[in-house]
């Protein structure tokens, strides 16, 4: 892919790109000390990263999505008065905080107790779609809560090249504001506090596909999607910790993410006549990385010429007016790319 000009166009120095098609896995990086091994955040890739980690232990545990959580651990006193379960807080059909603050340096990162202090009901449980950091932060907690150990430790053995670990890697490329000014903080680790390469991004979602197909349950509890309002928010169902995108007889996995100083999404098709045809990107920047991503995805599957997708109404900008700041991202790749996906 011609990249440079794409990156020009939208002032993104520092960029990872990781693809698969027919012919396998390649990578494209740009920008100074910048490779195919570098790591960025990878912001709310971090909660697909969660779930599947979620899938495992549930299984080990012969425990069921549906289970209560105050069946399993003690909930603050805020989250009692409802039947929340393992599902709805994969599904984001419960809890607050579309964004979860990230911490610098010279702050002490909070404990659990701090950041679940912070969480609220948003609708009745499995009711309505909410996109919520919040539910994220107390599946971080539960996580650990079960298994007796840190997420660092239940990761092992699970991904390459990602980690949910929220101190920044040594080769990690450091995010930019709009100012120019490099940016690096913390953030909670289900939510939104991982790393990753766009390349380890590719090679696990190869792999949850293989899963899928092969008839894994776990990988098919997570690849089945529902709307309950996830559809006006991005354009695609809702999973357990993913999207799930239409487009004619193609399926696709879809997340994105939006740290401070970080943009980052992937697309991959799971299903469908251009299975394992995919993309992950990851940039360092702010709002104006976002027509850059968008942008790379168009023309990669414009590339790939799949099917299911109405080309000509891909859209090089969007509408935010009255959108609030939080809803930018999700906004903004619905309308410059995914409601160009044909669904039934």
């Amino acid at each position: 892919m011609d990249i440079l000009g794409v990156l020009k166009k939208h002032s993104v120095n520092k960029a990872s790109i990781a693809t698969h098609t027919r012919d396998g896995l390649s990578t494209y990086s740009f920008g100074d000390d910048v490779d195919a091994a570098s790591t960025f955040q990878i912001a709310s890739l971090s909660k697909t990263l969660s779930a599947y980690i979620t899938l495992n232990l549930l299984s080990q545990r012969d425990i069921e999505l549906n289970t209560l959580v105050q069946e399993l651990i003690d909930l603050p006193p805020a989250l009692r008065s409802k039947p929340l379960t393992v599902r709805h807080l994969l599904q984001h059909t419960a809890l607050n905080l579309h964004y979860v603050n990230g911490y610098s340096e010279s702050e002490s990162f909070p404990d659990h107790a701090t950041l679940l202090a912070s969480l609220e009901y948003a609708s009745e449980p499995g009711e309505a779609f909410h996109y919520s950091g919040g539910g994220f932060i107390l599946l971080h907690y539960l996580l650990e809560e079960l298994s007796g150990t840190n997420i660092i430790e239940m990761e092992k053995g699970h991904f390459s090249e990602l980690t949910l670990d929220n101190l920044p890697p040594k080769n990690s490329v450091p995010g930019t504001l709009v100012s120019g000014e490099h940016i690096q903080l913390r953030f909670p680790a289900c939510a939104a506090g991982g790393y990753g390469t766009a390349r380890g991004l590719i090679q696990f979602l190869k792999r949850l596909s293989d899963n899928y197909q092969s008839g894994d349950a776990r990988a098919q509890l997570m690849l089945s999607g529902e709307d309950k309002g996830s559809i006006e928010f991005i354009g695609a169902e809702a999973g357990l910790g993913i999207f799930i995108l239409e487009g004619g007889e193609n399926r696709w996995m879809l997340h994105h993410g939006a740290n401070d100083g970080y943009r980052a999404i992937f697309l991959y098709c799971f299903d469908g006549p251009d299975r394992d045809t995919g993309i992950a990107v990851l940039a360092s920047g702010d709002h104006y990385a976002v027509p850059f991503v968008a942008e790379v995805v168009q023309r990669f599957l414009k590339e790939q010429s799949v099917a299911g997708i109405d080309f000509d109404k891909f859209q090089d900008e969007f509408r935010s007016e009255g959108t609030s700041q939080e809803s930018l991202v999700n906004k903004g790749y619905k309308e410059l790319i995914f409601n160009a996906f044909q669904r039934s």
